[in-house]
């Protein structure tokens, strides 16, 4: 039974990304303000690869983590739909859209919000999220499902228990 569990399980993970990957801007949550922090790695890591670097690191005044965000362009990269981060600079009023952090990822640096969905400066969007969580989806969702057609022929079979 507790291989049956675990297929729901990664077939409710499925679920959630496949939910989240369909929501509009407007059912985000969000914080709007000035950028504090801007660069290409974090506060105090500097790295001499930064040049290079497909991260980007944004503080906004008044929330309490650093949004991260992957923006590589490199074949099989899960890239952003759209992106323009670099035009950022420190004191910009901008908007980000962000989703709620599912339980698992509490182990996740307290400091770091990887989850940011869009930014807007103004009118203007600077980042606008890729498919990342639907093909997720689609990978738990398949996966999950063959697990739990398998586990349910061999329970039937009787070679698990």
């Amino acid at each position: 039974m507790k291989y049956i569990a675990s297929a729901i399980f990664i077939l409710f993970f499925g679920f959630l990304l496949l939910t989240r990957s369909g929501k509009s801007k407007a059912e985000f949550n969000r914080i709007s303000g000035p950028v504090t922090y801007f660069q290409k790695h974090l506060p105090g890591n500097i790295d001499r690869h930064d040049a290079d670097s497909a991260m980007r690191y944004l503080r906004i005044s008044g929330f309490p983590k650093t949004f991260s965000f992957f923006v590589g362009k490199e074949w099989g990269d899960f890239k952003p739909d759209f992106e323009q981060l670099d035009k950022i600079k420190l004191g910009d009023t901008l908007t980000v859209y962000f989703a709620d952090e599912l339980d698992f990822q509490a182990h996740k640096a307290d400091e770091i919000n990887t989850d940011a969905q869009f930014v807007d400066h103004g009118s203007t969007p600077y980042f606008i999220r890729g498919s990342k969580d639907r093909l997720g989806a689609y990978f738990f969702l398949g996966v999950g499902s063959i697990l739990l057609i398998t586990l349910i022929i061999l329970l039937k079979r009787g070679i698990i228990h």
